[in-house]
């Protein structure tokens, strides 16, 4: 049986940040601050990580208004798995 937790981040997949007070229209007025407070934590010896990316970065325009929102505060993590071979 495999204890260790392994972080996509330390299998050299580099992604960005998913709090950023300068891009996201939902954290407007609040302190600047960018960072990547959001992980991606597996346990297997059968599967490991080939693709990660941002999702939720594009603002969209509320139903009846011109406000351009975010779906979060904080943008989403996908990750793609391959089985080991």
């Amino acid at each position: 049986r495999d204890d260790k937790i392994n972080f996509v981040e330390k299998s050299n997949l580099i992604c960005a940040r998913t709090f950023d007070s300068t891009e996201n229209p939902l954290l407007r007025g609040s302190n600047y601050e960018l960072k990547r407070y959001d992980r991606i934590i597996y346990r297997s010896n059968s599967w490991h990580p080939v693709r990660m990316e941002v999702i939720g970065r594009t603002p969209f325009t509320l139903p009846n208004s011109e406000e351009q929102v975010c779906i979060s505060d904080h943008y989403g993590l996908v990750a793609t798995f391959n089985a080991t071979k």
